[in-house]
Protein backbone atom coordinates (compact mmCIF):
# COMPACT_ATOMS: atom_id res chain seq x y z
CA UNK A 1 0.00 0.00 0.00
CA UNK A 2 1.12 3.50 -0.57
CA UNK A 3 2.51 5.05 2.76
CA UNK A 4 3.85 8.52 3.20
CA UNK A 5 7.29 9.35 4.75
CA UNK A 6 7.52 9.17 8.11
CA UNK A 7 8.02 11.40 10.83
CA UNK A 8 11.62 11.62 11.82
CA UNK A 9 14.15 13.76 14.57
CA UNK A 10 16.61 15.64 12.55
CA UNK A 11 18.90 17.76 14.15
CA UNK A 12 18.66 20.57 10.95
CA UNK A 13 20.39 23.28 12.87
CA UNK A 14 17.29 25.31 13.81
CA UNK A 15 17.26 23.86 16.80
CA UNK A 16 19.33 22.22 19.84
CA UNK A 17 16.54 20.30 20.41
CA UNK A 18 16.32 19.44 16.87
CA UNK A 19 13.16 18.95 15.16
CA UNK A 20 10.32 15.93 14.34
CA UNK A 21 9.68 16.99 10.13
CA UNK A 22 8.87 14.49 7.42
CA UNK A 23 12.30 14.92 5.36
CA UNK A 24 13.65 13.12 1.90
CA UNK A 25 16.93 13.34 0.83
CA UNK A 26 16.29 11.56 -2.27
CA UNK A 27 16.84 14.12 -4.89
CA UNK A 28 17.58 14.85 -8.41
CA UNK A 29 20.42 17.06 -8.70
CA UNK A 30 22.65 17.80 -11.11
CA UNK A 31 25.30 15.61 -12.27
CA UNK A 32 29.40 16.84 -12.00
CA UNK A 33 29.99 15.24 -15.63
CA UNK A 34 28.70 16.87 -19.35
CA UNK A 35 29.35 17.15 -22.56
CA UNK A 36 31.94 19.51 -23.98
CA UNK A 37 33.35 20.95 -27.22
CA UNK A 38 36.98 21.12 -27.45
CA UNK A 39 38.24 24.10 -29.31
CA UNK A 40 40.77 21.18 -30.59
CA UNK A 41 38.26 18.84 -32.18
CA UNK A 42 36.84 21.99 -34.08
CA UNK A 43 39.34 24.11 -35.04
CA UNK A 44 38.30 27.22 -36.94
CA UNK A 45 35.95 24.70 -38.53
CA UNK A 46 32.49 26.56 -38.19
CA UNK A 47 30.87 24.05 -40.01
CA UNK A 48 32.15 21.20 -37.62
CA UNK A 49 31.13 23.29 -34.70
CA UNK A 50 27.56 24.02 -35.75
CA UNK A 51 27.09 20.54 -36.22
CA UNK A 52 28.19 19.35 -33.23
CA UNK A 53 26.22 22.51 -31.15
CA UNK A 54 22.91 20.93 -33.16
CA UNK A 55 23.96 17.61 -31.69
CA UNK A 56 23.71 18.90 -28.03
CA UNK A 57 20.61 21.57 -28.37
CA UNK A 58 18.93 18.22 -30.24
CA UNK A 59 19.57 16.65 -26.83
CA UNK A 60 17.73 19.62 -24.70
CA UNK A 61 14.95 19.49 -27.19
CA UNK A 62 11.19 17.91 -26.03
CA UNK A 63 12.40 15.12 -29.09
CA UNK A 64 15.60 14.81 -27.93
CA UNK A 65 14.46 14.53 -24.23
CA UNK A 66 12.02 11.67 -25.19
CA UNK A 67 14.63 9.80 -27.44
CA UNK A 68 17.18 10.44 -23.98
CA UNK A 69 14.34 8.86 -22.38
CA UNK A 70 12.86 6.23 -24.51
CA UNK A 71 14.84 4.86 -26.61
CA UNK A 72 14.00 4.91 -30.53
CA UNK A 73 10.74 5.21 -31.67
CA UNK A 74 10.31 1.14 -31.94
CA UNK A 75 9.68 0.97 -28.55
CA UNK A 76 7.07 3.72 -28.14
CA UNK A 77 3.26 2.99 -28.33
CA UNK A 78 2.12 4.68 -31.86
CA UNK A 79 -1.43 4.49 -33.68
CA UNK A 80 -2.40 3.26 -37.31
CA UNK A 81 -0.71 6.41 -38.50
CA UNK A 82 2.39 6.53 -36.53
CA UNK A 83 1.81 8.72 -33.65
CA UNK A 84 2.62 8.73 -30.46
CA UNK A 85 -0.26 7.04 -28.33
CA UNK A 86 0.50 9.60 -25.06
CA UNK A 87 -0.68 10.03 -21.95
CA UNK A 88 -0.76 13.46 -19.06
CA UNK A 89 2.02 13.02 -16.87
CA UNK A 90 2.92 15.80 -14.60
CA UNK A 91 0.68 17.83 -16.89
CA UNK A 92 2.30 17.30 -20.10
CA UNK A 93 1.92 14.32 -22.96
CA UNK A 94 4.31 12.28 -23.18
CA UNK A 95 4.76 9.07 -24.72
CA UNK A 96 2.96 5.40 -23.56
CA UNK A 97 5.73 2.31 -23.98
CA UNK A 98 5.12 -0.02 -26.20
CA UNK A 99 3.63 -3.36 -24.92
CA UNK A 100 6.94 -5.30 -26.18
CA UNK A 101 8.98 -2.84 -24.18
CA UNK A 102 7.11 -3.34 -21.35
CA UNK A 103 7.88 -6.82 -21.53
CA UNK A 104 11.20 -6.47 -22.66
CA UNK A 105 12.11 -4.43 -19.36
CA UNK A 106 10.47 -7.26 -17.01
CA UNK A 107 12.40 -10.14 -18.58
CA UNK A 108 16.02 -8.49 -19.36
CA UNK A 109 15.75 -6.01 -16.10
CA UNK A 110 13.24 -6.85 -14.08
CA UNK A 111 11.39 -4.21 -14.14
CA UNK A 112 14.40 -1.29 -13.52
CA UNK A 113 14.02 0.86 -15.76
CA UNK A 114 17.36 2.68 -15.45
CA UNK A 115 19.24 -0.67 -15.83
CA UNK A 116 17.41 -1.46 -18.58
CA UNK A 117 17.48 1.85 -20.25
CA UNK A 118 21.50 1.70 -19.93
CA UNK A 119 22.35 -1.77 -20.94
CA UNK A 120 19.28 -2.53 -23.53
CA UNK A 121 18.34 1.11 -24.92
CA UNK A 122 21.21 2.86 -24.46
CA UNK A 123 19.73 5.87 -23.47
CA UNK A 124 20.48 7.91 -19.56
CA UNK A 125 23.43 9.73 -21.14
CA UNK A 126 23.72 12.92 -19.38
CA UNK A 127 21.09 14.86 -20.63
CA UNK A 128 17.78 16.22 -19.38
CA UNK A 129 15.55 12.61 -19.18
CA UNK A 130 11.80 12.05 -17.97
CA UNK A 131 10.63 9.99 -15.26
CA UNK A 132 7.44 9.65 -17.84
CA UNK A 133 8.99 5.70 -19.03
CA UNK A 134 9.69 4.55 -15.16
CA UNK A 135 6.69 6.36 -13.89
CA UNK A 136 4.63 3.43 -16.33
CA UNK A 137 6.91 0.37 -14.53
CA UNK A 138 5.65 1.69 -11.07
CA UNK A 139 2.96 -0.47 -9.67
CA UNK A 140 -0.20 1.00 -8.44
CA UNK A 141 0.89 1.00 -4.81
CA UNK A 142 3.69 3.25 -5.75
CA UNK A 143 2.05 5.44 -8.55
CA UNK A 144 -0.48 6.76 -5.76
CA UNK A 145 2.40 7.06 -3.30
CA UNK A 146 4.38 9.21 -5.82
CA UNK A 147 0.98 11.58 -5.77
CA UNK A 148 1.08 11.51 -2.32
CA UNK A 149 4.46 12.81 -2.23
CA UNK A 150 4.28 14.84 -4.58
CA UNK A 151 1.65 16.83 -3.07
CA UNK A 152 2.99 16.70 0.18
CA UNK A 153 6.35 18.99 -0.77
CA UNK A 154 3.80 21.21 -2.96
CA UNK A 155 2.48 22.07 0.86
CA UNK A 156 5.42 21.53 2.64
CA UNK A 157 4.65 18.91 4.82
CA UNK A 158 7.47 17.72 3.68
CA UNK A 159 10.77 18.74 3.54
CA UNK A 160 13.79 18.58 1.74
CA UNK A 161 16.57 20.10 -0.22
CA UNK A 162 16.83 22.34 -2.69
CA UNK A 163 19.17 22.96 -5.68
CA UNK A 164 19.92 26.14 -4.47
CA UNK A 165 22.16 27.90 -1.84
CA UNK A 166 19.80 27.94 0.70
CA UNK A 167 20.00 30.01 4.21
CA UNK A 168 19.61 27.21 5.89
CA UNK A 169 22.91 24.79 4.75
CA UNK A 170 21.18 21.60 5.59
CA UNK A 171 18.90 21.80 2.99
CA UNK A 172 21.42 22.81 0.38
CA UNK A 173 21.67 19.87 -2.16
CA UNK A 174 25.78 19.62 -2.53
CA UNK A 175 27.62 17.62 -5.37
CA UNK A 176 28.77 14.21 -4.57
CA UNK A 177 32.17 15.68 -6.55
CA UNK A 178 33.50 18.64 -4.99
CA UNK A 179 36.12 20.68 -7.29
CA UNK A 180 39.50 19.98 -5.13
CA UNK A 181 42.77 19.82 -7.06
CA UNK A 182 44.80 16.86 -7.88
CA UNK A 183 47.44 17.91 -5.08
CA UNK A 184 44.60 17.88 -2.88
CA UNK A 185 43.18 14.79 -4.10
CA UNK A 186 46.20 13.12 -3.93
CA UNK A 187 46.42 13.86 -0.15
CA UNK A 188 43.06 12.60 0.20
CA UNK A 189 44.26 9.61 -1.31
CA UNK A 190 46.48 8.95 1.83
CA UNK A 191 43.62 9.22 4.39
CA UNK A 192 43.39 5.39 4.04
CA UNK A 193 41.06 4.82 6.85
CA UNK A 194 38.53 7.34 6.25
CA UNK A 195 38.26 5.46 2.17
CA UNK A 196 36.44 2.55 1.14
CA UNK A 197 39.45 0.09 2.04
CA UNK A 198 39.73 1.40 5.40
CA UNK A 199 36.92 1.99 8.37
CA UNK A 200 34.12 3.32 6.16
CA UNK A 201 33.72 0.38 2.93
CA UNK A 202 30.55 -0.03 2.03
CA UNK A 203 30.72 -3.27 0.49
CA UNK A 204 29.58 -6.84 2.32
CA UNK A 205 32.78 -7.71 3.57
CA UNK A 206 34.24 -4.07 4.45
CA UNK A 207 34.32 -2.76 7.50
CA UNK A 208 31.84 0.23 8.27
CA UNK A 209 32.31 2.62 11.10
CA UNK A 210 28.72 3.81 11.64
CA UNK A 211 27.16 0.38 10.92
CA UNK A 212 29.60 -0.99 13.69
CA UNK A 213 28.42 2.02 16.33
CA UNK A 214 24.90 1.35 15.58
CA UNK A 215 24.45 -2.40 15.71
CA UNK A 216 27.07 -2.76 18.39
CA UNK A 217 27.77 0.62 20.14
CA UNK A 218 30.96 2.30 21.04
CA UNK A 219 33.80 -0.20 21.22
CA UNK A 220 37.35 -1.37 20.13
CA UNK A 221 40.68 0.56 20.69
CA UNK A 222 40.26 4.38 19.70
CA UNK A 223 36.58 3.94 19.39
CA UNK A 224 34.99 2.87 23.05
CA UNK A 225 33.40 5.98 23.44
CA UNK A 226 31.51 8.87 20.76
CA UNK A 227 34.76 11.55 22.18
CA UNK A 228 36.89 8.82 21.75
CA UNK A 229 35.80 8.37 18.78
CA UNK A 230 35.50 11.41 17.53
CA UNK A 231 39.20 11.98 18.53
CA UNK A 232 40.71 9.74 16.78
CA UNK A 233 38.56 9.75 13.21
CA UNK A 234 39.73 13.64 13.79
CA UNK A 235 43.58 13.47 14.46
CA UNK A 236 44.81 9.59 14.35
CA UNK A 237 42.78 8.99 10.82
CA UNK A 238 43.20 12.39 9.67
CA UNK A 239 39.34 13.03 9.75
CA UNK A 240 40.04 17.28 10.20
CA UNK A 241 42.60 17.58 7.26
CA UNK A 242 40.11 15.90 5.37
CA UNK A 243 37.23 18.05 6.40
CA UNK A 244 39.48 21.42 5.77
CA UNK A 245 40.32 20.07 2.75
CA UNK A 246 36.76 19.62 1.61
CA UNK A 247 35.53 22.91 2.57
CA UNK A 248 38.06 24.70 1.13
CA UNK A 249 36.64 23.32 -2.09
CA UNK A 250 33.19 23.99 -1.31
CA UNK A 251 34.05 27.62 -0.63
CA UNK A 252 35.81 27.57 -3.75
CA UNK A 253 32.24 26.16 -5.85
CA UNK A 254 29.93 28.57 -3.83
CA UNK A 255 32.19 32.03 -4.81
CA UNK A 256 32.51 30.91 -8.29
CA UNK A 257 27.62 30.28 -8.29
CA UNK A 258 28.23 33.30 -6.84
CA UNK A 259 30.23 35.50 -9.29
CA UNK A 260 28.38 33.71 -12.28
CA UNK A 261 24.92 34.67 -10.55
CA UNK A 262 25.63 38.38 -9.67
Amino acid sequence: MAAMVPVAHWFDGSSSDGVYMRFTESWRSVKTDGWGISKAGVGDDTNKLNAALSLIDYAYSPEGQILMSYGPDAFIMTDADGNYMTFKFNGTDMPMIAQATYDELWEKASGNYTNYARKYLGSTLSFVKSQAFEYQCTSEAGREGAGYISNAIGLGTIKHPELALTENAWYTSVPTVLPNTKTENDMIGTFTELGAKGKFGQNKDGENLFVNIICGGYSGEGTSSAEETMTTVSNTWNGAQYLALKQDAWQRLVTYYNEING
